[in-house]
């Protein structure tokens, strides 16, 4: 998030230790990773994908239409989401606190340290805007103006993923960690295998959490049928998606004798499971 336009987040190509410092930290605006997977299609290499659930899903709908993703993309990792605010919120934020959003050429939603501090940097890096992340930003700029998908989306925890990351957002951990942690769930045996190698090659300094941790740090985006969203959200998936076309063939095959589909069906439906 620099240059001319820095409210425009940019997708690119990471190839070196220096490229992915530059990418490091949350990005609270919409990105598109389109025109990275064209560089993809065009280079033959091995690659990891880094997005949200939705830009996973879409990968992985993607990598159906033109296989030789699936063979390049080796590894995807999502971060848990809670939704994506408009362009226009940072923009408002930064106009709000006096500072002229066409005078910024770099924004920082995190860092300097853990939970970090909302920056903007002028021309020369001269520090236009410098303020906590949990106690203003967070409420004005990542909360505000979420996309009515976003509301909707059953998909808060990458489902579709190899491995997924996200911040340990406990009272103990905001109260006295300033480095930062971040805490990784393997989705697959691929994402097993290579959060265990970079353990084991000194890349990851680690330890062990339990499936219950890692959902506390995020308890509100579990999505069970005592969430406050959930009987909307259930309306949503079958009307708006559509996805009550999916039941006929499941029933038919039930008439023939062939229940095929239907215990996945019924489990998706009555297990909180579904939605993590």
């Amino acid at each position: 998030m620099h240059g001319a336009n820095p409210l425009a987040a940019e997708a690119f190509l990471a190839t070196d230790r220096t490229g992915l410092l530059e990418a490091r930290g949350s990005k609270y605006t919409p990105v598109s990773s389109g025109t990275v997977l064209r560089e993809v299609l065009d280079r033959p290499g091995r690659y990891v994908f880094v997005g949200t659930p939705c830009m996973v899903e879409g990968l992985s709908r993607l990598e159906g239409l033109r296989p030789v993703l699936a063979e390049r993309i080796i590894l995807k990792v999502s971060m848990v989401c809670s939704g994506m605010s408009s362009r226009e919120s940072t923009r408002r934020y930064i106009a709000d606190a006096g500072v002229d959003p066409q005078a910024a050429r770099r924004i920082c939603y995190r860092g300097d340290g853990w939970p970090g501090r909302f920056r903007v940097y002028g021309d020369d890096e001269r520090l236009l805007l410098d303020r906590p992340y949990l106690e203003d930003a967070v409420v004005h700029v990542v909360s505000r103006d979420h996309y009515l998908r976003c509301w909707n989306c059953v998909d808060h925890w990458g489902r579709l993923a190899d491995v997924v990351a996200c911040d340990p957002w406990t009272r103990d951990v905001v109260e006295h960690e300033r480095k930062g942690w971040s805490a990784l769930m393997s989705r697959t045996e691929r994402g097993h295998e290579a959060v265990t190698s970079a353990i084991e090659h000194g890349a990851l300094v680690t330890r062990p959490i339990t499936m219950e941790d890692m959902l506390g740090y995020n308890r509100p985006l579990v999505l069970g049928p005592d969430h406050p969203r959930h009987a909307w959200m259930a309306a949503y998936q079958l009307i708006f998606r559509r996805r009550w076309k999916y039941l006929w063939p499941v029933m038919r095959n039930l008439f023939r004798g062939r229940p095929a589909g239907l215990r996945t069906t019924l489990k998706a439906r009555l297990q909180t499971v579904y939605y993590y």
